[in-house]
């Protein structure tokens, strides 16, 4: 046991010495490392203050050692408390120790650096939903956020009011009367059964056999005979994939209505399709253009609060279709305060109707609703009262959308359309400035701190403001130019009179004096 310590001990007082007498070289040699025994197995190692031959307190005796540099070197005492190595110059073998962490030098992870945004990450209301940075859809604190975005549930005074003949337009509406279809489940004892049954359903099931009742298919009205109503057609459950949101996810009503793709001619369908955008869409699912009547419905389990909160949203986006329109002919002023979509929240005993509209004040845009009938048709199966919201909206489809459709082919007729080239222009710079905003996202994680792109969507829509602004330059100077052009017509048309008087006067004088002479002669 003591030999083959003292073997190790003369290796190790070895490389040391030789470490030391030169330095230079000493960072490419590798430390030495005892040898083993493979004698011992597994065992461990013992220490030479831990041999049995060898005591603490006094140094190693060497016995027998065949060694010639280990009689050469010193022998050096070894404390109790040093250990295997300790006075080995260690950075001279692997150059200097890297800094020691600590807790302390590692400041609290910053709020930005919590979640960091990769383009694998989806950006759709739902998952900011989950990410806690937006509430959740259709709920009270929904509400607030829809007001931050110009959206006005609740009556806010004087300066939200619909013009005198949208007026006159809600008082036809609400005295219109038609006769029901001859159908078995709008009979009052059927229909009683009917609303015990659906009482407790989930909303499928209320749209399926109540939705009929409040609001009637304008389709189907065409089979059985309204060839009037050919200019409206409908969808279920499609989702608004094709328009921009103002606050929330993207619109899937329950039921919509909009114009017919069959009401426009070709020219005007190629000036929709080319003034198509996210922020300004013309056409909707279902081969539909620019929806004018929403309805959303409700189970058991549901609030009809939230059914108002999701129709409000898409009607004030159908709403904003319209107004991009006139927006684009500088009329906007013709259609500030109309009514130009209608909406329904309902569930298996109770129905909301109301009036959407806008205030535009310059590029602002506030969006609000004005109510026309709530009533409880559970609670009028024995009269013809539960009937009222189906008049309403048949009423709707005879008074309204005639007018709504030729006000939006009057602006078609006024709107330029532009040329394919330039469509074809627009369409790359869109895809440019998406790529653009897409690149600038994905390196979001690279700088906590970075200012976020603006989206293309927001650029079209400044693009658009700066030529409408433009071309309002343009209309002025030209009106402007008529005028000044009308008052110097004017002022030579006084010139020439004034001449023409003086000429006459100065003839009269001759012609009298003329007359006089030969009077004299």
């Amino acid at each position: 046991m003591s030999n083959d310590f003292e073997d190790e001990f003369a290796q190790v007082q070895t490389a040391k010495t030789s470490a030391l007498s030169s330095p230079r070289d000493a960072g490419q040699r590798p430390l030495p490392s005892p040898s083993s025994d493979p004698s011992r197995g597994g065992r461990k190692r013992k220490s030479f203050h831990e041999s049995d031959d060898c005591s603490c307190d006094e140094p190693p005796v060497k016995k027998n050692c065949d060694v010639s540099v280990a009689n050469s070197l010193p022998l050096l005492e070894a404390g109790p408390d040093e250990c295997y190595g300790s006075d080995v110059r260690w950075e001279e073998y692997f150059g200097t120790w890297p800094a020691r962490m600590s807790a302390q030098d590692m400041g609290p992870p910053s709020r930005g650096a919590k979640r960091f945004h990769t383009p694998s990450r989806s950006n759709s209301y739902s998952q900011r939903v989950r990410d806690g940075d937006s509430p959740a859809p259709w709920t009270r604190r929904h509400e607030e956020r829809m007001e931050d975005a110009g959206i006005f549930m609740t009556d806010i005074g004087d300066q939200a009011r619909i013009t005198d003949d949208c007026h006159r337009l809600c008082d036809r509406l609400l005295k219109a009367e038609y006769s029901m279809p001859a159908n078995l489940a709008y009979q009052p004892d059927q229909l009683k059964q009917l609303l015990r049954r659906v009482r407790f359903c989930n909303e499928a099931r209320v749209v399926r056999d109540i939705m009929s009742i409040v609001v009637p298919s304008p389709e189907l009205l065409t089979i059985r005979g309204h060839a009037e109503l050919s200019t409206i057609c409908e969808a279920m459950d499609a989702e608004w994939t094709q328009c921009a949101t103002l606050c929330g996810p993207r619109p899937k009503p329950d039921f919509v209505a909009g114009i017919s793709a069959a009401t426009f001619t070709t020219e005007e369908k190629e000036k929709l399709q080319l003034n198509h955008t996210s922020a300004c869409p013309n056409f909707f699912p279902e081969n539909m253009y620019f929806p004018f009547l929403i309805c959303e419905a409700k189970g058991s389990d549901g609030s009809i609060e939230e059914a108002e909160r999701q129709a409000m949203h898409s009607a004030s986006i159908a709403t904003r279709a319209v107004i991009e329109l006139f927006r684009k002919i500088s009329a906007t002023a013709e259609v500030d305060g109309k009514i130009l979509t209608f909406s329904v929240a309902h569930n298996h005993s109770t129905a909301s109707i109301f009036a959407h509209f806008a205030k535009i004040e310059h590029d602002k845009t506030s969006f609000y609703r004005k109510p026309i009938i709530y009533h409880r048709f559970a609670d009028d199966v024995k009269s013809t009262g539960w009937t009222k919201s189906y008049q309403i909206v048949r009423a709707i489809y005879d008074h309204f959308v005639p007018q709504h459709v030729g006000r939006i082919r009057d602006a078609l007729a006024r709107l330029r359309s532009p040329s394919p080239a330039a469509s074809t222009a627009q369409s790359g710079v869109e895809d440019s400035l998406e790529a653009s905003a897409a690149e600038q996202s994905s390196s979001y994680e690279d700088g906590p701190f970075k200012k976020p792109s603006l989206p293309a969507s927001w650029l079209r829509e400044e693009n658009n403001r700066t030529t409408e602004k433009f071309l309002e330059q343009l209309r002025l100077q030209r009106e402007q130019m008529e005028k000044q052009m009308a008052q110097q017509k004017e002022e030579m048309q006084k010139q020439f009179a004034q001449q023409l008087a003086q000429q006459q006067e100065i003839i009269s004088l001759q012609l009298l004096k003329m007359s006089k002479a030969t009077s004299t002669t």
